[in-house]
């Protein structure tokens, strides 16, 4: 059996080219994995400052809404009383 140069370097390049997509691949879902787990924590940290932004922004409606009703109450009770009426 001759020894064939040509298919031996074509098997070598072969298990070389598969053992380096299988390292770049293992690399590339370890970067993925770091990026995801990376944007978790900031989705935490962004949906913390939503929650509080949306407590403040009731907190604030409601006290406008009671100046509000309190500036009507008063306005009210200082019109005429032949407007009143």
């Amino acid at each position: 059996m001759p020894f064939d140069e040509k298919e031996f370097l074509k098997m070598v390049y072969e298990n070389w080219e598969k053992e380096w997509k299988e390292e770049k691949n293992e690399r590339v879902a370890t970067i993925h994995n770091s990026l995801v787990e990376a944007l978790a924590e900031q989705k935490g940290h962004v949906d913390e400052i939503i929650i509080a932004l949306e407590i403040l922004l009731r907190e604030t409606l409601d006290a406008k809404m009671s100046q509000i009703r309190a500036e009507s109450r008063i306005a009210v009770e200082t019109l005429p009383k032949e407007i009143k009426a």
